[in-house]
């Protein structure tokens, strides 16, 4: 008898653990992020990476976008692994943007949260190992109609920057590293600013069409040209621009 009731004694008791354990509540799900900050030096190169979003999801995938970025389109994400990088170089500039911000939305398809980022730009002396050419003015001209093929009209100004222009109303170029002008890139492998070596440190160096505007409206500015390769940075003075279809064009550049 005793044997019974200790066996119907154990069977309610396991009845009653069983029966709160199935009451119990499923675990809550949970998304969370870490904002992101960073402080680097400025001029870092497209496709830089610059570090990960920090995410945990206690359910599901993760996916990340951007909500915002300041300035827009300077950095790029991972829809998968948060992963960001630089996505356009010039805007990684202490002196135009000393602070580059945003925010990500990130959601495991069922939650959702965001998180911050801020990256800070270090100031980086950018001229410190530079070279100045400040040396005599020299000046090139190329006549209407001269062939640009020919050295005697290409101002080869190192092994890797020969200026010239065609004859088919086109902006100069570096016949060294192009076969012809480009209105956005050319002269390749170097770019320019309108100023002097006094105003160096606030100068913007851009292709030449952007930093000049229309190429016929150079003539009397001071500029400065960058050959980025070498690394060398000249003075020029345009004296002269023909228009139409004639190729012709001088200035006055300093040397080494």
């Amino acid at each position: 008898m005793k044997t019974i009731l200790k066996a119907a004694i154990l069977l309610m008791v396991t009845g009653i653990i069983t029966s709160c354990s199935n009451d119990d509540p499923e675990p809550e799900a949970t998304l969370s992020a870490e904002d992101f900050i960073l402080t680097i030096d400025e001029n870092q190169s497209n496709g830089t990476v610059l570090g990960t979003i920090t995410a945990n999801s206690s359910q599901g995938t993760l996916s990340f976008t951007f909500s915002s970025q300041s300035p827009a389109g300077s950095m790029s994400i991972d829809a998968a692994s948060g992963e960001l990088t630089v996505a356009d170089e010039t805007l990684f500039d202490f002196e135009t943007n000393p602070e580059i911000i945003g925010t990500v939305a990130i959601t495991d398809g069922v939650l959702s949260t965001g998180a911050s980022i801020r990256i800070t730009l270090n100031d980086v002396e950018e001229f410190e190992n530079a070279t100045f050419w400040r040396g005599e003015r020299i000046t090139f001209t190329k006549d209407d109609g001269a062939n640009p093929n020919n050295e005697a009209n290409q101002d080869q100004i190192t092994n890797n920057v020969w200026i010239t222009r065609g004859n088919d109303g086109g902006q100069i170029f570096n016949i060294a590293s192009e076969g012809q002008a480009s209105q956005n890139t050319s002269p390749v492998g170097t770019e320019w600013a309108i100023g002097t070596f006094d105003d160096i440190a606030e100068l913007t160096f851009e292709p030449f069409r952007s930093a000049v505007g229309k190429p016929s409206d150079v003539v009397g500015k001071d500029l400065v040209m960058h050959l980025i390769t070498d690394d060398i940075y000249i003075e020029i003075n345009f004296l002269s621009w023909s228009s139409g279809k004639q190729g012709g064009f001088s200035y006055q550049r300093t040397t080494e």
